[in-house]
């Protein structure tokens, strides 16, 4: 008897539930009109849930009575959640839920998320909210807190430095950033990022540009180091960024030479570069731009002259000297004298350095 070929066995399907359905629904109820009361908001956001098809129930309010806490209602699908079963045993026949896990749920935080990621600042927002509803009594702290639960959720599990570098991605940016490590770990040393239309117009006006460090602008100290140039119409617009953790000449290098690889025709470099008075910055300027002219910026002089002034000169009690006492009478008097003020000017003030 010849051997038999082996008979496929029978497979017997296994039935897989689909997964549920999930509609956002949420953009129809995001509305600036303003109801009368508690009881209108609830009833017109009912109305709108059931031209939907589905119903929603109050699933949480604040006591109106207690004048310490702020009155809140919290409104949500009926199917929201997850059943819970009840401690006591229950026949099996009356056993029964409607819940089925919908993420459903509207509450009176939308506004705030809203402004938050238009860059609206706490104070704003705070104020936005009492001109729309005198009798809201949000708290600068409750406000905060609503922000932070907002960017935790937009963030998710990155950190905030990846959640940055998405942004930066996701928008089409120019950025570059190195880092340094040592036996504790990566960590970030410096970031450069310019907005894509910025890098169009710095090759169409790359002839000046004006440089300077921000501070106070991050909780982590890092200065804030921006470069504007200017347009043929005398307009300013932002070339790029950068956070430095160091204002060292190594660090300006660095973001001279991400600022060098925007540029797309060699032919094409700043003519002119205004700076402070920074010395390691206007120090390497000459290494990177070799054919700009390194020059402090008006401002900046302005400054410090002004500020000299009030060393040299006398002032009398109740009288103040502003710092534009020294342009204020140039343009009034003829070249030659202008030059022999201004000369006289700096000799004086060379002394009482």
């Amino acid at each position: 008897m010849k051997d038999q070929p082996p008979q496929p066995l029978d497979i017997v399907p296994v039935p897989v539930q689909p997964p549920p359905v999930s509609i956002d629904t949420g953009h129809h109820f995001a509305t600036t009109a303003k109801e009368g009361s508690k009881d209108d908001l609830i009833k017109w956001a009912k109305m709108v849930a059931q031209k939907l098809k589905f119903t929603i129930i109050v699933r949480r309010s604040g006591n109106d009575e207690d004048k310490s806490r702020k009155p809140f209602f919290v409104l949500e699908c009926e199917r929201s959640g997850k059943y819970v079963p009840p401690k006591k045993k229950l026949k099996a026949e009356s056993t029964g839920t409607r819940k089925c896990g919908c993420p459903f749920r509207l509450r009176e935080t939308l506004l705030v998320n809203e402004m938050t990621k238009n860059l609206v600042p706490p104070r704003n927002i705070i104020s936005t909210l009492k001109e729309r509803d005198p009798e809201n009594t949000m708290s600068s702290k409750q406000c905060y807190n609503a922000r932070y639960r907002y960017k935790a959720k937009m963030r998710a599990s990155m950190s905030e430095m990846q959640h940055m570098f998405k942004h930066l991605s996701d928008s089409k940016y120019f950025f570059k950033y190195r880092s340094i490590v040592d036996e504790g770990g990566e960590y970030l040393q410096d970031i450069f990022f310019a907005h894509p239309r910025s890098l169009s117009l710095f090759n169409s006006f790359p002839t000046v540009l004006v440089m300077d460090s921000a501070y106070k602008t991050n909780k982590y100290n890092m200065p804030l180091f921006e470069i504007v140039g200017f347009t043929s119409t005398e307009r300013t617009y932002n070339v790029g960024f950068a956070w430095l953790t160091n204002e060292k000449e190594d660090n300006f290098i660095w973001a001279l030479q991400q600022l060098r690889s925007l540029v797309r025709n060699e032919g094409s470099l700043p003519k002119v570069i205004l700076t402070d008075r920074d010395t390691a910055l206007m120090n390497v300027v000459g290494q990177v731009f070799p054919t700009s002219a390194a020059m402090v910026c008006r401002v900046h002089v302005e400054n410090y002259v002004g500020s000299k002034i009030k060393e040299l000169v006398k002032v009398r009690q109740g009288e103040e000297v502003k710092q534009e006492i020294v342009w204020d009478f140039i343009p009034d008097t003829s070249a030659y004298t202008q030059w022999i003020r201004v000369m006289s000017f700096l000799r004086l003030l060379e002394q009482h350095l």
